[in-house]
């Protein structure tokens, strides 16, 4: 039987000691990069779509319930919790997002937005439409298309004068607005 030198001994103890606090280590580090992937994880998965489209800089194209207009492509310049106004070639629209059926070209890296922002910027847009006295083409969602000026936009309807006679529009039959400037 060979013989063990305390000094060999307690190197050897030391050398075991040592790997294993770099496992530890290492499985601590491993832990919470996992728990830091968890953590994105559960935010990712909570992001709502317009958090989603609001952080997209490309453009976007939208499949929407609308025979004149089924796809539309364009950079987005305003947002709300129901609304995107689109501009593409001069030419904007108000896209009810109740009748978006896909998005693509969004932003897959989109950021969880913590602060609560109720500043409805496509209100705003309809509005200086409104004060401008626009010419707008609607289309609702049985397909029918109205055009004519814009005279008043409310927080469930927009009222469409068309030939001195003037529609009351739900918000929610509307499926787009077209605007050229």
């Amino acid at each position: 039987m060979k013989q063990v030198s305390s000094n060999t001994a307690v190197d050897l103890a030391e050398s075991i000691l040592k790997e294993a606090h770099e496992e530890i280590t290492v499985e601590t580090r491993i832990e919470k990069l996992i728990e830091v992937a968890d953590g994105i994880k559960f935010e990712q998965e909570h992001i709502n779509l317009i958090d989603r489209i609001r952080n997209t800089e490309s453009e976007v194209t939208l499949a929407i319930n609308c025979r004149s207009f089924p796809i539309v492509t364009g950079s987005i310049r305003f947002t709300s919790e129901r609304f995107l106004v689109v501009s593409s070639n001069r030419i904007n629209y108000l896209i009810n997002l109740a009748h978006a059926i896909y998005l693509a070209g969004v932003d897959p890296r989109a950021v969880f937005r913590i602060e609560n922002s109720d500043l409805d910027t496509t209100s705003m847009w309809v509005k200086n439409l409104v004060e401008n006295q626009s010419i707008v083409s609607i289309y609702l969602i049985n397909g029918i298309q109205l055009s004519g000026t814009l005279i008043r936009f409310g927080n469930d309807h927009l009222d469409l004068l068309v030939h001195n006679q003037s529609y009351l529009i739900p918000t929610t039959s509307l499926v787009l607005l077209r605007s050229a400037p």
